[in-house]
């Protein structure tokens, strides 16, 4: 879930050469039982409702070999030989048993598989290499101008692709990060730490402009940037949210995530889809069905090639 835990998690997971599976502590089994069949997990670091989830089955975990469980440890009946630790004995140094192999990690190893919701039965995981997820934080963090000073304030969920990118930039920027488990604790962090930065959802947009406009309004003047993705934003929100805060940069990348290639402007159909920033390291082609070069003006599909794809 969203705490520091799941942050340091990631970390240790890299520093042994290991590849982080992140996913939603609300899954449902059948969702989960696929992606734990597809990626054969040899560690699991997971709250205690998922390991107890986890006692009963035995499909997919075949080449476990520990589990980290946060809160409290407790013995799994039906995984014999595997090891139950505690993830914050681990996290704190006072248990740390020689499980995971510790390997140097080159950019182009995988560092992440991320599951998208396929088809029953079905786990459609899509890889980014160390190189990918580095080079989508530095353009971030350069296309935000990111310093020390700057304090992000994430509700996402952290196993998205979003808040993970977001993540990642402030941690290169050496930027503070405030996790909030919800927006409804997000909206009383926003009066207490007057963060620099916000990163929403479409709902969180909408339930703030319903419910807390005036207290976001009060950040007009020390908010710098407000990250909008995962899906696109409403109808006709956009326009409210400017007024409100009209001296913030509001970041649009929906449907960019996946390539973590830039951020959306109002096109001039006044529709979402300009592209007002594109990674420098990405080379970028607009061509028709057959290919060709597409003419100005003229619909097609956005070729990307280069670090930051998935």
């Amino acid at each position: 879930s969203n705490a520091l835990e799941f942050i340091a998690g990631c970390f240790a997971v890299w520093k042994a050469g290991a590849i982080v599976v992140a996913e939603d502590p609300s899954i449902r089994d059948e969702n989960l039982c696929p992606v734990l069949q597809d990626c054969a997990p040899q560690a699991l670091l997971v709250d205690r409702d998922i390991a107890e989830r986890l006692d009963v089955r035995r499909h997919g975990l075949e080449n476990l070999r520990v589990v980290y469980v946060k809160d409290q440890t407790f013995t799994l009946s039906a995984l014999e030989g595997v090891r139950v630790e505690s993830l914050d004995a681990a996290l704190e140094n006072k248990s740390s048993p020689t499980l995971l192999r510790f390997n140097s990690a080159s950019p182009d190893d995988v560092a992440t598989i991320t599951y998208r919701r396929g088809s029953a039965g079905c786990a459609e995981g899509v890889m980014n290499t160390h190189e990918n997820w580095l080079a989508g934080a530095a353009f971030t963090g350069e296309y935000h101008g990111l310093t020390k000073q700057d304090i992000l304030l994430l509700p996402l969920p952290l196993h998205r692709s979003l808040a993970m990118r977001q993540m990642l930039a402030y941690v290169m920027a050496g930027a503070r990060i405030i996790l909030a488990r919800d927006l409804n604790q997000a909206v009383k962090l926003l009066k207490n730490q007057r963060p620099s930065a916000l990163a929403l959802r479409p709902d969180g947009v909408k339930l703030l402009l319903d419910k807390f406009a005036p207290a976001l309004q009060k950040l007009a003047g020390s908010l710098r940037h407000v990250v909008i993705g995962s899906a696109p934003l409403h109808e006709g929100e956009l326009e409210p949210l400017c007024r409100l805060l009209p001296q913030t940069l509001i970041d649009l990348n929906c449907n960019l995530t996946e390539a973590q290639a830039g951020f959306l402007r109002v096109g001039a159909d006044g529709s979402l889809n300009g592209v007002c920033r594109a990674a420098p390291t990405l080379t970028l082609r607009v061509v028709d069905e057959q290919g060709r070069q597409a003419r100005p003006g003229q619909a097609g599909w956005l070729l990307l090639k280069g670090p930051g794809l998935m």
